[in-house]
């Protein structure tokens, strides 16, 4: 996924945005979206393709009207070779759920400490914690609060400028596995999974 939404308290986004692209560095274009012609614009900016990282920022995409967000999804879906997309806004009200489902968002604001440590907790604790963790999950409202928390604490470390290719695979995995969830998928398989590919990528040197 190269599509990332920031959420929050301009001050807190902007510091977010800027480890982001101090991490990812290459060129950085803002072109914010109002319109469906904003959408168009955008389409002949980036079809040309470009040798170096290119990032798109989309300011205030909350303010966007419906037609120009469903415009936007097939950009968002297929982007050009080194092409990401960052949009901001201060919620997500206002936002398509369609939109939302096609990026990873970054809450910028003061998350719950309690839920930020839980996810942290699970994430470095070794695979057979993690397990013994999993069982004790009956209910699938606890499936997706625990994945959710897990996110948290990822987007945590992307405020704070440790943002990597690491992270970016976590993230990956998690939100992967969170969308199962939330489609009915088996609560034990999913979990598991997830616990292991972490745990493996986790492991890794670099």
């Amino acid at each position: 996924m190269h599509a990332f939404l920031f959420i929050g308290e301009k001050k807190q986004v902007e510091s977010a945005i800027s480890n982001f692209q101090e991490t990812v560095g290459g060129e950085v274009i803002n072109h914010n979206i109002q319109k469906i012609s904003d959408v168009r614009s955008l389409v002949d900016l980036i079809k040309l393709g470009r040798a170096r990282p290119l990032i798109v920022r989309m300011a205030d995409i909350n303010k966007a009207t419906l037609e120009a967000q469903n415009a936007l999804l097939k950009s968002l879906e297929e982007p050009p070779t080194n092409t990401s997309f960052v949009l901001t806004s201060q919620s997500e009200a206002g936002i398509l759920p369609t939109i939302l489902s096609r990026v990873y968002t970054t809450y910028c604001t003061v998350n719950e400490k309690r839920e930020i440590t839980q996810g942290a907790d699970f994430v470095n604790a070794p695979l057979i914690t993690k397990i013994a963790q999993i069982e004790k999950v009956k209910e699938r409202s606890e499936a997706i609060k625990l994945v959710k928390d897990i996110i948290n604490f990822y987007h945590g470390t992307i405020t704070t400028g440790n943002f990597n290719s690491k992270i970016y695979k976590h993230l990956t995995l998690t939100s992967s596995a969170l969308s199962s969830l939330q489609k009915n998928g088996n609560i034990y398989l999913h979990l598991t999974n997830l616990a292991i590919k972490l745990s493996s990528t986790h492991l890794q040197k670099g």
